[in-house]
């Protein structure tokens, strides 16, 4: 019986099933942009084909962005669960170089997109009420409010992990 408690292994896997948690969010976010860009039923809305048939010069919507992003996050969380941290006991922060500062814009941009989640696409849903009540407003915004929550909450226990 091992005194600490959580022995190598099973950190291991902990934190492998919390990246797999963390990736689950940023691939159902991209799934979401994915099929929103590309219908066209709605008249209000521009998809993919609507963007190359009209012609339109940027697509006035942000899938294109929820997209990108999505698949930068998970490619980050991916590339992130490969680093190793050092022992850096006897040598100085700075001493890495400007290489040593790629995980931490890597964190930064998760972060942030995390909370373009929450508070853009979660809160500022509910801008949508003013017009009218509507059920679809609602359950986007708490829909995307709890994907950012539970994608936060996974990446901050991921993070302590590797402290560890």
């Amino acid at each position: 019986m091992s005194k600490l408690r959580y022995p190598e292994e099973n950190v291991r896997a902990l934190r492998y099933r919390e990246l797999v948690k963390l990736g689950f969010v940023f691939l159902l976010v991209l799934a979401y942009g994915v099929v929103e860009w590309i219908r066209i039923d709605e008249p209000a809305q521009f998809g993919l084909i609507d963007y190359y048939r009209i012609g339109l010069l940027r697509v006035p919507n942000d899938y294109l962005l929820l997209i990108s992003w999505s698949a930068l996050s998970l490619l980050i969380t991916i590339g992130l669960s490969f680093s190793q941290r050092k022992e850096k006991a006897k040598r100085g922060p700075f001493r890495e170089g400007v290489l040593s500062l790629i995980p931490v814009f890597g964190n930064l941009f998760i972060v942030l997109f995390l909370l373009y989640l929450i508070a853009y696409r979660g809160l500022w849903s509910f801008t949508e009420l003013k017009e009218g009540f509507s059920l679809a407003p609602v359950i986007e915004a708490v829909l995307f409010m709890a994907l950012g929550l539970y994608g936060y909450k996974k990446f901050s226990h991921l993070f302590r992990m590797r402290k560890l």
